[in-house]
């Protein structure tokens, strides 16, 4: 082994902490990435949603903060209180952004966090203590035909001058869906009440499996909108039957009459969702995530 050269202990000590060194610079540098990644996803998360349409979980973020508090106050007051905290959340919050839509100025008033969506939520707990009867049920269709054309119309008459849209009525918070979507609510609830006031085994199976797929429905139908339905995935998809001369009809919404081709998208999403959703809650790891 003579040719091996010699070393001191001092030198085996170097050699030794330079190795070393390079492994803990090895680690920081890793560490240092994975910092920076979680730092990057942290500020994403905070600063804006994944996609437009998990907007709703900042808001459910903040409600569920205050649940516990509405708790307690629904168990102490009476309902009367309650119905008079949805009469000022919907007068400074739906018909004050209407007049202020309208009169083209904002009013000094602000009732701030309590004008947001926390009154669909306490609306909703008293909805549910509403006894529907024949009357209301009628109003209820009435209201949300006449709110679903109104909607249609304005949007259109408001667009068309600018060459834009004009998205206020379809604002969540605005009057006409506010509207929409109490008399959508009675309506549901009645027919739910009416459908299964006996027993109806098999559309009882569809109901719950429909039920715990929404959820994860509504997460990947964007995927879908974006991919599958007019995207990069299907315009590769058209290439390719085309070179097999067998043309694909465009599925976008934007490439044909609104009249059907919104109806028919719809359908196609969500079937597909449903069937992802469906093949994802197979899976035992991914079931809970879309559940």
């Amino acid at each position: 082994m003579g040719f091996l050269p010699k070393t001191t202990s001092e030198d085996a000590f170097s050699i030794s902490d330079l190795v070393g060194f390079l492994y803990l610079y090895q680690g920081i540098v890793r560490r240092l990435h994975l910092f920076n990644a979680v730092k990057a996803i942290t500020k994403i998360i905070i600063t804006r949603p994944a996609e437009y349409h998990l907007w709703f979980m900042y808001e459910l973020f903040g409600i569920y903060l205050l649940t516990p508090v509405f708790r307690i106050v629904v168990n102490k007051v009476r309902d009367e209180h309650l119905w008079y905290f949805v009469a000022i959340w919907f007068l400074f919050g739906p018909i004050q952004r209407a007049v202020e839509f309208k009169l083209q100025f904002e009013m000094i008033f602000d009732m701030g966090y309590l004008t947001g969506y926390i009154g669909y939520f306490v609306l909703g707990y008293l909805l549910t203590r509403v006894r529907i009867t024949k009357p209301i049920l009628w109003v209820a269709a009435l209201v949300y035909v006449f709110m679903g054309i109104f909607t249609a119309c304005a949007t259109y008459l408001y667009s068309s001058p600018v060459d834009k849209l004009v998205d206020y009525f379809q604002y969540l918070l605005g009057l006409n869906i506010v509207l929409m979507s109490i008399s959508l609510y009675i309506l549901l609830k009645a027919w739910g009440e009416n459908i299964f006031s006996k027993p109806r085994p098999r559309l009882t199976i569809w109901i719950t499996r429909l039920t715990t797929a929404s959820f994860g429905m509504y997460l990947v139908h964007v995927f879908i909108l974006k991919n599958l339905i007019g995207g990069d995935f299907y315009k590769y998809l058209v290439s390719v039957f085309e070179r097999a001369n067998f043309p694909l009809v465009s599925l976008s919404p934007m490439d044909g009459p609104a009249i059907y081709m919104i109806p028919l998208a719809t359908l196609i999403v969500i079937s597909i969702s449903w069937i992802i959703i469906a093949i994802l809650q197979k899976i035992p790891y991914l079931r809970s995530l879309v559940a």
